[in-house]
């Protein structure tokens, strides 16, 4: 088993952590409603796929298999 932990912070949370750092400053801030149809269950395999593929495959090896389970669970 792997158990990766994944946390969103809210726009709050992220312009906090923003200025705190204090390498950048924020002129502007969108945030993206994640209930507005753009993100489909294929996309967001997709895109935990793309972030945690190398982890994925360093953990349970390099196999086809291995990541077609992954996007099955994920779905």
């Amino acid at each position: 088993s792997l158990y990766i932990p994944v946390h969103g912070p809210s726009d709050e949370e992220l312009r906090g952590i923003i200025q705190e750092e204090g390498s950048f400053s924020i002129t502007e801030m969108r945030v993206h409603d994640p209930t507005g149809g753009l993100l489909t269950p294929n996309r967001m395999v997709n895109s935990l796929r793309a972030a945690f593929e190398q982890i994925i495959v360093q953990h349970f090896g390099l196999s086809g298999e291995v990541m077609d389970e992954f996007a099955r669970t994920s779905e």
